[in-house]
């Protein structure tokens, strides 16, 4: 099992699909085959897809920026997957502080972290008006993770492509413009395509600067039924130790997450990962809920 690839779970889960099935057409008295409950399923999927496919992702205006998707949001609108918690990279020639400005004047400002150049709002004033909130953050580099959490410095850069080179993984590494064009720098697209949790760059220099980021690859590997690369898997085992290390509340939400997904695949893959004995000592409490 060690051998550098996750369990492929996926043979489990056709399985009880087809389980699953086979009891509806049951219950059903029969009366309709299972050939055709296949079909229903089918049609069903290809029309969500042209469903999807067709929505056009909302992207806010302001005044002298050019804004780009970033992160999971391009992920899952590739995968077709719909996702209203959404980024924007701002490229613009104006300065934190007098892009702050602008939005002020624009709208209302929910939260400013300038020493990570972030600024979460909505663009109207009208303090009654629950739009859209929108998170804005401008192309950055980051220096070492000294904290575990936190990088000792942000730095803003010219380009998205020295903005990608901070993101986790190559499936969340990805940009997208207003007219739609999807720009990945790291082969993002055929790692979705190929079902494969990657890190952007250092396998151990990623889980270092946040462990929790261990986690985060064993949700994603969960949620869409992917499989770590051999380097990512055998960095998560080398790091694993580190999760001592971050607080119990990061742990607990990251793990509830896993949990409302797929309860007997997360302690699977916590099991993989040696990671219980570790949760087990910080004797952590979590929500076991099954996804319906």
């Amino acid at each position: 099992m060690l051998n550098g690839k996750a369990p492929d779970l996926r043979k489990r889960v056709k399985l009880k699909s087809h389980l699953e099935i086979s009891g509806a057409c049951r219950c059903s008295g029969g009366s309709i085959p299972p050939t055709r409950i296949y079909q229903y399923f089918y049609i069903y999927y290809i029309i969500s897809i042209i469903i999807t496919r067709g929505e056009k992702i909302k992207f806010p205006k302001v005044k002298g920026c050019r804004l780009y998707l970033a992160g999971g949001a391009v992920r899952d609108k590739y995968m077709n997957i719909k996702n209203d918690d959404r980024d924007f990279v701002v490229m613009t020639k104006f300065t934190f502080e007098q892009f702050e400005k602008i939005i002020h004047k624009q709208g209302r400002i929910i939260i400013s972290r300038p020493e990570y150049f972030t600024i979460k709002c909505r663009l109207t004033k009208d303090k009654n008006d629950d739009s859209e909130v929108f998170d804005f953050v401008f192309p950055r580099t980051e220096g070492p993770y000294l904290n575990g959490r936190h990088p000792s410095y942000t730095k803003i850069v010219k380009s998205l492509q020295e903005d990608s080179l901070r993101r986790d993984f190559t499936i969340n590494s990805m940009y997208m413009s207003k007219e739609g064009n999807i720009i990945d720098f790291h082969n993002a697209k055929r790692d979705i395509d190929n079902k494969i949790i990657r890190t952007v760059g250092s396998p151990d220099i990623t889980f270092r600067d946040d462990f929790l980021r261990i986690l985060r690859a064993i949700r994603f590997a969960i949620q869409f039924n992917f499989v770590i690369e051999t380097q990512t898997f055998n960095s998560m085992l080398r790091n694993r130790e580190g999760l001592k290390k971050v607080e119990i509340n990061r742990i607990r939400e990251e793990v509830n997450k896993m949990l409302k997904i797929d309860v007997e695949k997360t302690f699977q893959m916590l099991t993989l990962f040696e990671i219980m004995p570790i949760i087990k000592k910080r004797k952590m409490r979590f929500i076991l809920t099954t996804k319906k």
